[in-house]
């Protein structure tokens, strides 16, 4: 199956039987979609595709896919805006419950690739660079954030 954008899905668990050599009278899988687009629409794939089966479908929590901040521009050196590899992926986050001054920004040490498989890792230099790498965003964020009040204020 492929899902709507770039969504995709995880098959994390699935629990029934008690034995090989036993048909199980139930059973349980819990899935995780990594949205790109609204919960609404992946659900009512879900249900349909269920619908002719004895299936129940429970939806534990869900949330629609968030907008980062993604164009942040780097004005220093082509080494420093290569050091921030920028793109979008299909993952959860606690993103959307919060409440933030204009956009969040979600980054860290490690490789998107990577994360959650049996080869998840960080390299201790990626560790070690994470202050400068901070201090970075922030300096950008902040110089963006002068440049927007600068721009409104000559547009008045």
């Amino acid at each position: 199956q492929t899902w709507p954008g770039g969504t995709t899905l995880n098959i994390g668990e699935i629990h029934a039987g008690i034995a090989a050599n036993v048909v199980p009278s139930r059973a349980i899988a819990t899935l995780l979609f990594r949205l790109t687009s609204a919960p609404e629409t992946v659900l009512a794939r879900v249900e349909r595709i269920v619908e002719r089966h004895n299936v129940t479908v429970e939806v534990v929590t869900s949330n629609a896919p968030y907008d980062f901040l993604f164009d942040i521009e780097f004005a220093g050196s082509q080494k420093e805006h290569d050091a921030f590899e920028v793109t979008e992926v299909a993952y959860n986050t606690d993103a959307p419950y919060g409440h933030f001054y204009q956009h969040a920004v979600l980054f860290g040490a490690g490789s998107i690739t990577s994360a959650h498989t049996a080869d998840e890792h960080v390299a201790i230099d990626e560790l070690n660079a994470m202050p400068q790498r901070v201090n970075t965003i922030i300096s950008r964020l902040r110089q963006r954030d002068l440049y927007s009040t600068a721009r409104a204020s000559d547009e008045l």
